[in-house]
């Protein structure tokens, strides 16, 4: 059982949609204890056992139907009867979606920086923040953030999941950090990716990765300049525009559709 909730914390870690699949009745013979547990994923991929077989299947086909509409549910089934298998008995499962908050890091904790944490927290994202400077990356001036790590940005990176719900923005103080943490982050699965900088500045970089192999429907993910454009100078209106970006991004929303930021 250990394993199981090891996958469980990778997978709120890296903001991953999953379903928890549950025994939690068994009458007469059952293939597995009450208790057993299964993680069912998006792409119907599973992690564990609930006893595999025809159970298994319609397990997983009820886990799939939740990831529209999340709603813990209870499905009963008796083996012999509605599935055909001949162990006579019944099972009670429990599938419970967990959808993770979506996991927003931030290389950068300068003014830009911490204004993003303040706000993405109070909309709903977690937020890890990253910076090598030691009098910046300090736990007291960024209390909204979930974590706060003082460290080299590569070797930061080298430690991190990132997956399908993972958001990454990049504003650090220094345009060649900017450019190494893009270069390493580009080929990664997140749900979005921005950095910091003018036309010119954002321009170059993605001339430079292109240069590089990084082909151009990869490049197209890239957001930059970041954020939308609501016309703002401020380190806190930059930050709306940004966070705003975010929120278009998390709901499904084209933020080309809105107004893409010009500087």
């Amino acid at each position: 059982m250990k394993n199981i909730f090891q996958e469980m914390s990778r997978a709120q870690s890296a903001g991953q949609a999953f379903v928890l699949v549950t025994v939690v009745e068994i009458s007469g013979s059952a293939p597995r204890h009450l208790g057993a547990k299964m993680i069912v994923y998006a792409d119907g991929r599973t992690s564990g056992t609930i006893g595999g077989g025809s159970l298994e299947k319609s397990a997983i086909e009820q886990a799939l139907k939740l990831f529209d509409e999340p709603a813990a549910v209870l499905h009963r089934f008796e083996l012999e009867k509605d599935l055909a298998m001949q162990c006579g008995g019944g099972v009670t499962l429990f599938l419970d979606p967990i959808v993770p908050a979506q996991q927003l890091f931030i290389f950068g904790a300068g003014h830009v920086g911490r204004a993003v944490t303040r706000i993405a927290y109070k909309v709903g994202f977690r937020v890890t923040v990253v910076d090598n400077r030691p009098e910046f990356a300090r736990g007291e001036k960024l209390p909204e953030a979930d974590a706060v790590q003082c460290e080299e940005y590569l070797s930061a990176l080298k430690k991190m999941t990132f997956g399908p719900e993972s958001y990454i923005v990049i504003v650090t103080h220094n345009h060649e950090h900017d450019f190494e943490i893009l270069q390493a982050c580009v080929r990664e699965p997140v749900r979005y990716l921005g950095m910091i900088g003018s036309r010119s500045k954002s321009a170059k970089a993605l001339a430079e990765l292109k240069k590089l192999g990084i082909p151009d429907q990869t490049l197209a993910r890239v957001r930059s300049p970041i954020g939308l454009e609501l016309g703002g100078e401020t380190p806190e209106e930059i930050a709306l525009a940004i966070t705003a970006e975010l929120v278009a991004v998390r709901n499904g929303i084209d933020p080309n559709r809105i107004g893409r930021a010009k500087k």
